[in-house]
């Protein structure tokens, strides 16, 4: 015997709450989170490594004082949360443009 009227109150509250759509946005978020990645990581850093004498950006380093720096990750992740802050941004003024009251 299902029950129909319970899934159906719990599927009103996840309306009326928003909270399918506070899902759906982790969801998205985080499958583009991973898409940028991969260009990054794929498309643009091996570019970089051209200017390296390393054989991978993964890799790069710079010796200062006998301290060895491994910059190659780091610069990546770095590029990774500006391309990211920069879409997040453009995206909030878009929603912000076009939302009632606006």
């Amino acid at each position: 015997m299902k029950s129909t009227h319970s899934n159906r109150k719990v599927v009103d509250i996840l309306k009326e709450d928003r909270l399918l759509l506070i899902g759906f946005s982790f969801l998205i978020g985080h499958s583009s989170s991973m898409l940028l990645k991969s260009i990054i990581d794929k498309l643009l850093m091996p570019v970089v490594s051209l200017f390296t004498d390393e054989n991978s950006w993964a890799d790069a380093t710079t010796t200062i004082g006998g301290i060895e720096l491994h910059w190659g990750e780091p610069l990546a992740n770095l590029i990774h949360f500006v391309v990211a802050l920069a879409l997040a941004v453009y995206a909030y003024k878009i929603l912000e443009k076009e939302s009632p009251g606006h």
